[in-house]
């Protein structure tokens, strides 16, 4: 394992993991159920040991989960409490009170050490070890942000469970915008989720190192975790610098302001955040205070000389801002704050290339865009950038900016702004222009992180008298009442082949009835009929002339 004093700290963890319980005393209440039930009946497996026939063979998918049970309320400990039983204690961590860094360590010494003493089966357990994490993107991102600065050979993929606010990592790869119970309520249920994972495509996400650097040290106030602080001279102890890694985008603005007015109130009032859709409502809210409307300044008395490197080009080339954008935002992922694609669907050309790709996760290069009035970026995240995008200002390799406070406040307090990233926002001082010193900020890629796609929907179930290799997935209800419109053929259900999984097919123990599965199907129809009417509601309310006019006049 390498070292990690240039990748940050990764040590603390993210706000989402840090918050206390919305119910303390709940919450104690249900991660302790297990232990209390099962402590009275217990027998140390040292005086149990060769009194049962122990299932031979390496697993063909050992998994480790990492939950933050603090996230989405209630759910967090029931989903601890599930996992427990399913794979064992010694295989689910609570992130609250097991770090990853600490974990992952101590494994890998013990298959170091197990490998030495001749048990060949366990390089082959470090080869085929996947990782599931449920929470939210901060705590997916401490997660591969440890397995980055410990520099594990091999690196285990991920997989992920969303239970934060946004889940816009679990949204790209296919694991879902939040959280189901129905996946862990049964055995069966508990099957298919677990099958999903070890069926799950392995797939490489781009990691960008974020680095600050500062004329002077009292200007680093309170960083996110994933930022550590460094030295700019080694002879040196003084911190004038920051670095970090991010996966999903970076922004400076008013979105980052809303943002943290959020945080803010999650740490002194946790029980006014306990839920995905309550915390959403509070964005908004806090958006809507942040001067997206009115009485504020343009991002440009905070940025400049922004500068930006194309793809195969070691070239700096300066990029102007427009005085109206009041965000600016860096992109990875074309998810943004819970599904906004903010650059798009098109490849049409940009305010500075004329010629753009389609962007991807793992192509090397980051989406620039702005967001710029209240009205504008009210309609970017109400349609979600089906309708209106963001800005769009470049497609780059590396960035650089400069931050810089134009004017002296009147009441002595530093000038400052609001940045993000990953979703984990803090306040900046910045510099004014009497003291002819720039905050720099540098964005360059770093390689990439191993994730895990779901490819077998969220739905996936199985019928009586199919195969145990084969996977049978519904399809979208969204999906299914579309082509039910325009084809009005009955529902279908396909049929994935799996191979290699004969050991997880093996261990089900429940098999759908007929009935049963009848009744799953209608289920799935009228969800289809649910989501298809409202997403046919959002399309002729987007679709009227009004909107249409805007968003000509906006792109």
């Amino acid at each position: 394992m390498g070292n990690d004093t240039t990748t940050g700290s990764f040590t603390q963890g993210p706000n989402e993991v840090k918050a206390k319980p919305p119910d303390p005393v709940e919450y104690k209440k249900v991660a302790d159920e297990q232990d209390n039930l099962k402590r009275p009946y217990q027998i140390p497996s040292t005086y149990t040991k060769d009194t049962f026939d122990v299932l031979g063979g390496i697993s063909e998918c050992p998994l480790i989960v990492f939950i933050n049970s603090r996230s989405g309320g209630q759910q967090g400990s029931e989903l601890t409490l599930a996992f427990n039983k399913s794979l064992g204690r010694a295989q689910v961590f609570d992130l609250s009170t097991s770090k990853p860094r600490d974990v992952l360590t101590k494994m890998w010494a013990n298959f170091d050490a197990a490998e030495a003493a001749g048990d060949h089966a366990a390089r082959v357990y470090q080869k085929r070890l996947r990782i599931l994490v449920a929470g939210g993107d901060g705590t997916i991102a401490w997660v591969m942000g440890t397995l980055k600065s410990l520099d594990l050979t091999p690196v285990p993929p991920i997989a992920m469970m969303p239970m934060g606010t946004g889940n816009d990592l679990a949204r790209t790869f296919g694991w879902g915008p939040g959280f189901d119970a129905d996946w862990i309520k049964s055995h069966k249920s508990m099957f298919q989720t677990l099958k999903r994972i070890a069926t799950s495509k392995l797939e490489h996400l781009d990691c960008w190192r974020l680095t600050l650097s500062l004329p002077r040290a009292e200007l680093l106030g309170k960083l996110p975790y994933s930022l550590q602080r460094l030295p700019s001279d080694p002879a040196s102890a003084e911190a004038t610098m920051a670095s970090g890694m991010f996966w999903n985008y970076f922004s400076v603005g008013l979105d980052a302001q809303a943002a943290h007015g959020f945080h803010s109130l999650r740490e002194k009032k946790p029980w006014l955040t306990a839920g995905r859709l309550t915390n959403q409502a509070w964005y908004s809210i806090f958006s809507c205070n942040t001067g997206w409307f009115c009485c504020t300044k343009p991002l440009t008395s905070r940025v400049r000389n922004l500068k930006v490197q194309y793809l195969d080009s070691l070239t700096w080339v300066d990029i102007a801002v427009e005085s109206h954008v009041k965000a600016l935002v860096v992109l990875n992922l074309q998810s943004y704050a819970g599904g906004r694609n903010l650059w798009g669907k098109d490849d049409a050309p940009c305010f500075a290339q004329k010629a753009v790709k389609l962007p991807t996760y793992n192509d090397k290069m980051l989406e620039v865009v702005g967001l710029t009035s209240g009205l504008h970026t009210g309609m970017v995240m109400a349609t979600k950038g089906s309708l209106l995008h963001a800005r769009r200002i470049c497609q780059v390799s590396a960035l650089r900016m400069d931050l810089q406070a134009q004017y002296l406040r009147s009441d002595g307090i530093p000038s400052h702004a609001y940045l993000q990233v990953d979703g984990e926002p803090w306040v900046q001082d910045v510099p004014s222009t009497r003291d002819s010193q720039y905050i720099t900020v540098e964005i360059s890629h770093c390689g990439t992180s191993q994730v895990l796609r779901n490819v077998a929907g969220l739905h996936a179930t199985r019928q009586a008298g199919d195969s145990p290799d084969v996977v049978v997935a519904v399809q979208d209800p969204r999906d299914v009442l579309r082509e039910q419109t325009l084809k009005m053929q009955p529902l279908v259900v396909t049929a994935e082949p799996v191979v290699g999984m004969d050991m997880i097919a093996n261990a089900e123990a429940v098999t759908d009835s007929p009935a049963h599965m009848q009744a799953s199907l209608g289920h799935s129809t009228t969800s289809a009929l649910t989501l298809g009417t409202e997403a046919t509601t959002n399309v002729a309310m987007a679709g009227s002339s009004t909107i249409t006019s805007f968003s000509s006049t906006m792109r």
